[in-house]
């Protein structure tokens, strides 16, 4: 039996057996008009049923809102069902929830249990230079009384997920920009886009400091002798003391990840931004028990790649590169047709076989001329790259003019890399 079963089936017996007559519907009228929220509840029953009055959805509705406002917790969670399914109003999940919060609040189990079933959310975004609207990668957006938050990719992209709806407090901090705080609709419509301002800076290369303290959860007992280690070159560690009270002084400012490890307790891991020359606190918590506390994001990467610099290039070169899940979702049908996604590169075909050749305009010829090939390093000549099938593809680059890497740049055109699997 499901919940809106077992809400019909508390009240059944409030109700006029089928047939009443207009004596009764009259009484229930004049006690809901006189204050009687019960019979206002009620009364909304049985014109969502159709027992012993015509059914109307809309008048039930209406009924269920002046028993919700006038307190009558029932009416609440009736309303919010309605509301749930678009049944005599207009279908928000929202605004169910919204019922549901209010009645969970005064006691009214069923809406507790209705409201935890609430359907979730997800938002996407983008984080951008107030100025200048340049992608802004490495910033924290954080929800924190939902205990959600993410950080922003190289195209200052995000997706914050498993929101419940409602307007929820926003906190937005990036290396050398100002801390923004808002506030952020869910559902919401479309993507949103935070705009942040750059802060001040007297040093902006000045180290930083991260002091904290770490307690067993659910304990005000600080732990000692907690391993703490910065996740990011050069790695830096140190312990907490008896108190659990810790210090990393000249630490890097960006972006950085804290990692907590202690015999007995689950590890976890932080994510916070440390400002040029200021210091940052922090209070962690561990468990004893094995769960996951906070989201770790795994990437696997390729060891060939790895080894051939593709990851470094990725992070220091100006210039186009596609991974295999990017060469996925492109989905092209030959390789050639990848360099459709490429700024400032054409592809045209030579007479005769329809080779495939790349090309780009640059002034340091005047004119066109053919960037160079490289297939696993190895330098093509009179080659149709067109000959490999796209999933034996592992990875892409594309480099023009002075962007082309140092090991690669014995051509003024650019080259295009190409990694097998």
């Amino acid at each position: 039996m499901n919940s809106r079963s077992i809400l019909l089936v508390a009240l059944i017996g409030l109700l006029p057996r089928a047939g009443a007559s207009q004596t009764t519907e009259r009484l229930y009228v004049e006690a809901c008009e006189a204050g009687d929220l019960i019979a206002c509840n009620v009364f909304g029953l049985m014109y969502e049923t159709g027992d012993g009055v015509p059914r109307d959805l809309s008048r039930a509705a209406s009924l269920y809102e002046m028993a919700c406002e006038g307190g009558e917790l029932v009416g609440c969670t009736n309303l919010g069902l309605m509301y749930a399914v678009g049944a005599g109003v207009t279908l928000s999940v929202a605004r169910a929830a919204g019922l549901y919060q209010v009645a969970c609040e005064g006691g009214e189990r069923l809406a507790c249990s209705l409201r935890a079933d609430s359907e979730r959310f997800a938002r996407s975004g983008r984080v951008g230079d107030a100025e200048t609207e340049r992608p802004l990668s490495q910033a924290i957006v954080e929800l924190p009384e939902l205990g959600v938050r993410a950080v922003s990719d190289e195209l200052g992209r995000l997706q914050l997920t498993d929101l419940l709806p409602g307007i929820h407090a926003l906190r937005v901090e990036r290396l050398g920009y100002t801390v923004l705080e808002g506030a952020l609709e869910v559902p919401g419509s479309g993507p949103f886009v935070i705009l942040l301002y750059r802060s001040l800076l007297n040093d902006p290369n000045a180290l930083g400091r991260i002091t904290g303290r770490v307690m067993e959860e659910g304990v005000n007992r600080g732990l000692s002798d907690v391993e703490i280690t910065l996740l990011r070159p050069p790695q830096v560690g140190t312990l907490s003391d008896g108190q659990g009270r810790f210090t990393l002084t000249g630490v890097v400012p960006g972006l950085v990840e804290l990692r907590f490890v202690h015999l007995g307790y689950a590890p976890r891991t932080a994510t916070l931004i440390v400002q040029p020359g200021e210091s940052v606190e922090i209070a962690a918590e561990m468990s004893t028990q094995p769960i996951e506390l906070e989201a770790i994001e795994v990437t696997v990467r390729s060891t060939y790649l790895e080894r051939n610099g593709f990851y470094d290039r990725k992070i220091g070169a100006s210039g186009a590169q596609f991974t295999r899940d990017q060469l996925s979702e492109i989905d092209p049908l030959l390789v050639s047709h990848v360099f459709r996604n490429v700024p400032g590169v054409i592809v045209s075909y030579e007479s005769g076989d329809a080779r495939p050749v790349s090309r780009r305009s640059t002034s340091i010829t005047g004119g066109n001329c053919e960037l160079l090939v490289y297939l696993d390093g190895m330098l093509m000549q009179e080659w149709d790259m067109d000959d490999i099938r796209v999933e034996w593809v592992e990875a892409m680059e594309v480099y023009n003019g002075l962007n082309t890497p140092a090991q690669y740049a014995r051509d003024p055109c650019g080259v295009v890399l190409i990694w097998t699997r």
